[in-house]
């Protein structure tokens, strides 16, 4: 499926705006040569792997809503050097087997980049393809890319800092937490075990389970008998509503469940019911943005994003549409200060700089390994669900609980 972005539309009329904001001034690019599309034709060719069906579906509909939203902007703000981004979509149905050919399929079509997919293991079986492609790919993997062209636009620095200090002010004797099995459990473990011993805390009781389980209440009834009362949910957001369900049956309201900022979809808080007062999701400061003193420093970057988002009609912002908006702006501005090839984004992504969005600035240099935002400490808040109101209530800000429980 190709999609075609014309210069109006509603999304549009905050592009000016937006972009003075984030210090992008899409003006006049230098062409240069190199693999990854035709730097002479008049748009400049970006591709996007999401799943929009399947296990996976909800996340990945969520952050193509928001790369769409950034090409919108760029073209109502008259392209890069004159050339509109032309966005062509692939839907992998969470069927991780079709990645391989349909990256391929975009990179036949001259794509300078590819903006997802959505999970980290998703993210790895497309590595090796787009590393022997020599394209660029500004992937929402949590966990670090493994490719050489792989870039991580899913933060971690200082957000599971975060988690064990949100888990010590709550009283937690030990962090416990629950995950999917194999590498993304793993994973979860690397940067778990380093934050909770950050924050005094010992690893307390620790569970794989399959992804595809309906029920996790054996696994959950071993947390309470452990005496776990902070829980990290890793997973999907299904697996988050089975683990939340099963601590309700059982009693464990008092404790308080966390998970990742990208498990909060739109349908994962719509079913959060009897679990919602005890769970918290730590979510970039601009899905709160408007709860944020006035000092805070990421106001002035994340506010006018959120504030264009709500005034376009949109539904409530989520963090799969910022980390899809944050995206392209990654790529634009690659293409405007390198040039309109994947050889030129590469280069431009690698070069040390900061890439500032309303999400994070990141920075992809050598100093980070070329995969991780370098600005994750103070960007971070937990954040509660309120189903009647609609709305994010703060439970954790740094180092003193919020407001809410």
């Amino acid at each position: 499926m190709q999609l075609g972005y014309g210069s109006g539309g509603r999304k549009g009329r905050m592009a000016a705006v937006l972009s003075l904001s984030l210090g992008i001034a899409l003006g006049a690019t230098a062409c240069s040569g190199g693999v990854g599309g035709d730097a002479g034709g008049d748009s400049i060719k970006v591709g996007a792997v999401f799943a929009l069906s399947g296990v996976y579906g909800a996340i990945g509909g969520e952050m193509l809503d928001g790369v769409r939203f950034a090409v919108d902007e760029v073209n109502a703000a008259g392209g890069i050097g004159g050339k509109k981004l032309d966005l062509e979509v692939k839907d992998y149905r969470s069927d991780q087997s079709l990645l391989p050919g349909l990256a391929n399929e975009l990179l036949q079509d001259g794509v300078v980049a590819v903006v997802g997919p959505e999970t980290s293991t998703s993210s790895v079986v497309l590595d090796p393809t787009m590393a022997s492609a020599k394209v660029p790919m500004i992937t929402a993997a949590g966990l670090n890319p493994k490719g050489a062209y792989s870039f991580s636009v899913q933060p971690l620095s200082g957000y599971f800092d975060l988690a064990a200090e949100f888990a010590k002010s709550r009283g937690a004797k030990a962090l416990c937490d629950l995950g999917v099995s194999g590498a993304s459990f793993e994973s979860l473990q690397k940067v778990l075990e380093p934050a909770a011993a950050k924050a005094g805390l010992p690893m307390g009781t620790r569970i794989p389970f399959d992804a595809a389980a309906s029920s996790l209440t054996p696994q959950v009834t071993q947390l309470k008998s452990d005496g776990c009362t902070a829980i990290f949910a890793g997973g999907t957001g299904p697996s988050v509503l089975v683990v939340s369900r099963a601590m309700v049956d059982l009693g464990m309201t008092g404790a308080i469940l966390m998970s990742q900022p990208t498990n909060a979809t739109a349908a994962t808080l719509a079913q959060l019911g009897a679990a919602a007062p005890f769970t918290s999701f730590g979510l970039p400061k601009v899905m709160v943005a408007d709860l944020l003193p006035a000092g805070d420093p990421a106001v002035p970057v994340a506010r006018p994003f959120a504030d264009a988002w709500k005034k376009a009609g949109k539904p409530p912002l989520t963090t799969n549409n910022a980390i899809g908006y944050s995206s392209v702006r990654v790529v634009a501005q690659a293409v405007k200060d390198g040039g309109p090839t994947a050889e030129a984004i590469y280069a431009d992504l690698k070069s040390g700089k900061d890439f500032p969005t309303p999400m994070l600035t990141y920075n992809f240099g050598a100093a980070r390994n070329g995969t991780l935002p370098d600005r994750g400490d103070g960007w971070f808040t937990f954040a509660r669900w309120k189903p009647d109101a609609k709305a994010w209530e703060l439970t954790f800000t740094g180092t003193e609980p919020a407001s809410g429980r």
